[in-house]
């Protein structure tokens, strides 16, 4: 078998260091970015910031970006979100973790445990500037925009590459 699954005294199944529980979420989130169009769905915005202030939350883009790069539009997913390529590798590298927790057990030691933490909290950080960055552009794109008299609503960027500002279309 590619990997067991250990047992508590009482028969029951123990998840090592929940090696298990994240290669299955993982997976889904895999599965899903392939199973959905790359394009999003026109028409539907899930992100409740973007439908109260008309602005992109630091995570906007990220499914669509995830679909992409599962259906090898690499430009367009840095387009989408620049911080969806190391997500991606995360979730490859989650879906793998029981294969990895056992033939490679010095992963799970507390000096992993640390790197990975100061990994993820690195990211999360660089992801809020990053987020807070592109709602300030979006916000004085749209300020200016308001002030020549084009509608908000309107508000088109011809380079989608750009990090500044960006359409919303989920």
């Amino acid at each position: 078998m590619f990997f067991s699954i250990p047992r508590r005294a009482d028969g029951k199944l123990r998840f090592p260091d929940g090696a298990v529980f994240l290669s299955l979420i993982s997976l889904a989130i895999l599965a899903t970015s392939f199973l959905l169009p790359a394009a999003g769905f026109p028409g539907i915005d899930t992100c409740s910031f973007h439908a109260f202030t008309g602005l992109s939350c630091p995570g906007c883009g990220l499914t669509r970006a995830f679909c992409a790069i599962s259906h090898g539009q690499f430009h367009e997913a840095w387009g989408l979100h620049p911080f969806s390529f190391p997500l991606y590798g995360a979730a490859m590298v989650g879906a793998a973790a029981p294969w990895l927790n056992r033939r490679f057990p010095a992963l799970t030691g507390r000096k992993a445990a640390m790197t990975f933490r100061v990994g993820v909290i690195t990211l999360a950080t660089a992801m809020l500037f990053y987020g807070g960055w592109r709602v300030k552009a979006e916000f004085e794109a749209s300020r200016v925009q308001s002030n020549s008299g084009i509608p908000p609503a309107r508000v088109v960027v011809e380079d989608r590459t750009s990090w500044c500002a960006w359409t919303h279309s989920s």
